[in-house]
């Protein structure tokens, strides 16, 4: 048991600036989890407010959670560095403002365990706001075939809601940072050329919409 938990079958990876409105909810979301066998990666890269305390707090209760620091750059890069740390056979992807459904790495880790084509998994999710108030559920495109003609025009994945095989990410070099703001739907495009791609029916993630998060400002 030791040995497992020595390499846990999942590293979950959150990357942290400045985000302690919604931070507790969501490191608690993954705590939380059914499935237990993972390590939970947090890089504070250069937070100003509370947030590196709030993560500070969970590491010092819960033996998975390893919090680092990184100086603060570009997304892609730090991202990079949480995912070079992983231990785990996969990497789950978190944003630190969104709440992972409770059963969302037991869903995942199932459904890679038995699809080993697969390099790549994503899944529905349903949106809230900053209050937590449902906004409407959006279900992407779940079958390899679909996926491939959806990525051809738009990305159909949500990056926090993605599990994916850490041979996959290595393979193809990980995140680009010369793609700002599409880092993920480069590397999701790298990924389909090695592997085949699923999202799954079930919603695994609530993803929160509010005036703070970086997709909005830009």
């Amino acid at each position: 048991d030791r040995e497992r938990m020595s390499n846990p079958l999942v590293s979950v990876v959150m990357v942290v600036c400045n985000v302690d409105h919604f931070l507790a909810e969501s490191i608690e979301s993954i705590l939380g989890q059914t499935f237990r066998e993972f390590e939970f990666i947090i890089v504070d890269f250069g937070s100003t407010d509370k947030s590196k305390a709030i993560a500070a707090s969970y590491a010092a209760k819960d033996n998975r959670v390893k919090l680092h620091d990184a100086p603060h750059c570009a997304l892609a890069e730090v991202r990079n560095f949480g995912c070079s740390l992983a231990q785990g056979e996969y990497i789950a992807i978190m944003d630190a403002d969104d709440v992972s459904a409770p059963d969302r790495l037991m869903l995942e880790t199932e459904f890679m365990e038995n699809h080993p084509e697969v390099g790549l998994l994503g899944g529905a999710t349903e949106w809230i706001d900053a209050t937590g108030k449902s906004l409407r559920i959006d279900s992407p495109p779940t079958d390899d075939h679909e996926i491939r003609s959806a990525l051809a025009v738009r990305c159909p994945f949500w990056q926090p809601t993605v599990l994916l095989r850490r041979d996959a990410f290595a393979l193809v070099g990980g995140y680009r940072p010369m793609f700002v703001q599409t880092e993920d739907y480069d590397l999701w495009l790298r990924i389909a050329e090695h592997f085949q791609v699923a999202n799954l029916i079930e919603v695994v993630l609530k993803y929160r919409i509010h005036p703070y998060q970086v997709s909005l400002r830009k």
